[in-house]
Formats: structure tokens, sequence, C-alpha cells
């Protein structure tokens, strides 16, 4: 399980610091997110945190 958790933990950082490299914007309203990725025919990427787990 500590295998599955640092490899997903790995790879989320790895999508993190291409994004912030290719000067990606973040959307905090899903609609308007959903409305533009499927104006650009692009997926959506929906990263759920929670400080309180």
């Amino acid at each position: 399980m500590k295998r599955i958790a640092f490899a997903f933990s790995l790879i989320a950082g790895i999508v993190l610091m291409q994004a912030a490299a290719a000067g990606v914007e973040w959307h905090t309203d899903f609609a308007k997110a959903q409305a533009i990725a499927k104006a650009e025919k692009k997926m959506i990427l929906l990263d759920f945190t929670g400080s309180d787990w």
C-alpha cells in the first residue's frame, strides 16, 4: 500500500511540475473548466486535497 501511495505522489508531483513549467492555468470553477476543456478538446485533471483527513 505504501508503494502505491508513493507512486501516486511521485506521478502527481511530476504532473504538477510539468504543468507549472508549461504555464498551465488552474481553474476552481468546474463548469467553466469543463467548457474550456470541451472547447479546446482537452481532458480535465481533478485535484482533491484535504487537510482535515
